[in-house]
């Protein structure tokens, strides 16, 4: 599978301020890589750096398999980062014209209608863009940066704002966008948006690349398990084990059973055999929020810059 970007030990600082550390980082056509990180993590220092925003100090960086003519590569891109520019006194439709032109006539203009009805702002007709609520400004965004039919999509927050019927949208024409080859690198602070919509992830804190998987390994790290408060944990523990194996194990004020393939039905009539009250038992599926704090609680909490 074609590799769109490709990075090794890439560093970047500010002054003393070391942002980026040793970044390394390969992400495939067709990917939906969920980027997820603090605010101060170095998300959107590295988007800038890919983007050529901002240059790194040092490392090197590969888009579409080309390493020395990344400006003649990044004509390939769609970006959004930060806060784009929008001129608030024109339509949505004269911002991407001028988007167009920038783009030096490469998109013909009958593509304009087709991205605003692709985000949803088919119907906007002649308001400007200051009368647009923060959702239909994100949606504009996406819009300039789809104008051009990109072949890699680089989105830093692009769901802010949104109402969760744009979410879902948003969701929806990304996905289609990765069905149709383009590959797509987005950040959000709505870790279970990402959670539905990547195929792939990388976590970043304090300027270093702590972890990278598919969602099918994310999804087999993270926790499943039963949560069990009895009136007896000593002796619960110690029936269950009996019962099922080495499935229990102790917490602080509960037991947590390590097999989600045991019914619950059957735990309580065990337990119930023994004499030992339920007081509480659910099955616990960590979500990706979960996972990340774990993750850089694993990580020695370092300091994010």
């Amino acid at each position: 599978m074609e590799t769109i970007l490709k990075i090794n030990h890439l560093n970047k600082t500010y002054g003393s301020q070391q942002v980026l550390t040793a970044i390394n980082m390969e992400i495939k056509k067709g990917a939906i890589y969920g980027f997820i990180g603090r605010n101060g993590a170095g998300k959107s220092t590295l988007m800038r750096i890919i983007t050529g925003l901002a240059a790194a100090d040092d490392g090197q960086l590969e888009l579409f398999g080309e390493a020395d003519q990344l400006n003649n590569e990044r004509h390939r891109l769609g970006v959004i980062i930060e806060n784009p520019t929008l001129h608030k006194g024109l339509t949505a439709f004269d911002n991407l014209e001028i988007q167009r032109r920038i783009l030096g006539g490469k998109v013909s203009k009958e593509r304009i209608p087709v991205v605003l009805e692709k985000v949803g702002l088919g119907n906007v007709g002649k308001k400007k863009v200051r009368a647009f609520s923060l959702g239909m400004k994100q949606r504009l965004a996406l819009a300039m940066a789809l104008l051009n039919k990109p072949d890699f999509l680089i989105l830093d927050e692009p769901i802010n704002g949104l109402d969760p019927m744009g979410v879902i949208e948003i969701r929806n024409t990304i996905k289609e966008l990765a069905k149709s080859g383009v590959t797509v690198m987005i950040s959000s602070h709505i870790l279970a948006e990402l959670h539905l919509l990547a195929t792939d992830f990388g976590f970043i804190e304090g300027g270093r690349l702590i972890k990278q998987l598919t969602a099918l390994e994310l999804d087999a790290e993270c926790q499943h398990y039963i949560d069990l408060r009895t009136s007896d944990d000593a002796r619960a523990y110690g029936v269950l084990n009996k019962q099922f194996g080495q499935v229990v194990k102790k917490a602080s004020e509960h037991l947590v059973v390590s097999d989600v393939a045991i019914p619950t039905d059957a735990i309580i009539a065990v337990l119930t055999e023994a004499g030992i009250g339920v007081k509480g038992i659910s099955q616990v599926d960590q979500d990706l929020e979960s996972y990340f704090m774990n993750l850089i609680g694993e990580a020695g909490g370092r300091k994010h810059v």
